[in-house]
């Protein structure tokens, strides 16, 4: 037997930056919470979760603590998630809590008759934990658990349920599952939150930052100090789910390479203040990419616009530097945009536009000319169409180059911001 045979697989959350900082995922056989502070929406990251493991074919058992089934089949909905073909079961821990009268008729749920009584809340997950391997040893099963903070508060005694996560890691192994709970930090006391966090194998810290409704999130996983954890952030889109969020790419470049044509490339909502043709203040686009949300930021290319430049590069994430194969001249002038706007301390990559034009420098000759170094990422870019560019028009660039560069930036982001961990 292998180390490989012994390590446990892993759930991707598939979203993005999350299961980077997990080391791959939600391991199997692992209990795990988003941890939140209180105006954060944490459910949401747990709902997509759950519809993206949902997607790719493991059971899902919700324990619902504060909201009937269907109400979070409704908050699904708001996100944009179709769960046809997803295997969703309920755990019910609500319903007989507010004294409604049960009238559930839907299949796959399990109705709490008593919803402060741990012990219930246990057997029905074992039940439906056993029924799932049962029926099939190869597929794994993800719970998810919408307020844990709530149904603790239900406890005069909060301590019994904290020592029952131990029991519920020890059925998720035997079952091929694993868990994630969603908790928000209300006014506990020091002893009680340490003794909740030490339960869990890894939490994914939510705060909110100044810039609502952007919020910041950070894992921290057993045996990591406080100066490993690493930082991203993400919005809540309805419809749309969780999306990872880059606030400030810049686009600069010198005149006429194919900033604005790439920007609204990228997104069909893209605006732009141009005379003639000719940039003259700022394009600008929000870009959704890969479950990234990505504020995109183009500069004129004249230099009387310097001042604004050295500003936009003062607040960049990252760079993306626009040439044209075919302008040896501009190449001379990006230089200068460069030390502008300090991309030497920044994560950028180089777009080289019209590289399938008469006369266009080959890659090699561009990197050599603007001495960028062999590490920087350099992408190809051509029109769609060169049928239907026309001059003094932004024109629709191939939608391959343009994922291949925002690809490559995202990439450099993320190798930037892991390195500063």
């Amino acid at each position: 037997m292998t180390v490989t045979d012994l390590t446990p697989p892993v759930l991707p959350s598939k979203i993005p930056l999350l299961d980077d900082y997990l080391r791959g995922g939600i391991r199997v056989g692992s209990l795990g919470a988003f941890w939140s502070e209180v105006e954060v929406e944490a459910s949401a990251l747990a709902l997509q979760t759950l519809y993206n493991r949902g997607k790719e074919g493991d059971r899902i058992i919700f324990v619902s603590t504060t909201k009937k089934p269907k109400q979070i089949l409704q908050a699904l909905s708001e996100l944009g998630f179709e769960l046809a073909s997803i295997d969703l079961q309920f755990v019910d821990a609500y319903s007989s809590l507010v004294n409604e009268k049960i009238q559930e008729t839907e299949n796959n749920v399990t109705i709490l008759t008593s919803s402060n009584h741990f012990r219930q809340l246990e057997r029905a997950l074992e039940n439906c934990l056993k029924r799932a391997s049962e029926a099939s040893t190869k597929k794994r099963t993800l719970v998810v658990f919408d307020s844990f903070s709530a149904y603790l508060d239900r406890f005069d005694s909060p301590f019994v349920v904290i020592d029952g996560l131990t029991s519920l890691k020890k059925l998720f192994q035997e079952t091929n599952a694993a868990g994630i709970l969603v908790f928000t930090q209300w006014a506990y006391e020091q002893t009680l939150v340490e003794k909740i966090r030490a339960a869990f194998d890894f939490v994914i810290e939510l705060k909110s930052t100044s810039d609502k409704p952007v919020y910041a999130m950070s894992v921290y996983s057993q045996g990591t100090s406080q100066a490993n954890r690493r930082l991203a952030y993400f919005k809540v889109l309805k419809p749309g789910g969780v999306r990872i969020y880059i606030p400030k790419i810049v686009v600069t470049g010198p005149f006429h390479a194919g900033k604005t044509s790439f920007i609204h490339s990228a997104s069909k909502g893209a605006v732009s203040a141009d005379r003639l043709g000719t940039t003259v203040a700022l394009d600008f686009a929000h870009v959704g990419h890969k479950g990234f949300l990505i504020d995109i930021f183009g500069t004129p290319g004249q230099s009387r616009f310097d001042p604004l430049l050295q500003k936009l590069g003062g607040q960049a994430i990252g760079i993306i530097v626009f040439v044209s194969a075919t302008d040896s001249i501009g190449l001379n002038r990006v230089r200068s945009q460069m030390r502008i706007v300090k991309s030497e301390n920044l994560p950028y990559v180089v777009a080289v536009n019209k590289v399938n034009l008469r006369g266009a420098l080959s890659l090699a000759a561009v990197r050599n000319l603007m001495g960028i170094p062999a590490r920087i990422p350099m992408i190809p870019l051509k029109a769609k169409s060169l049928a239907e560019v026309r001059p003094n028009l932004p024109c629709e660039l191939d939608p391959q180059d343009v994922a291949n560069v925002l690809d490559k930036v995202i990439l450099q982001i993320t190798k930037f911001e892991s390195s500063k961990s």
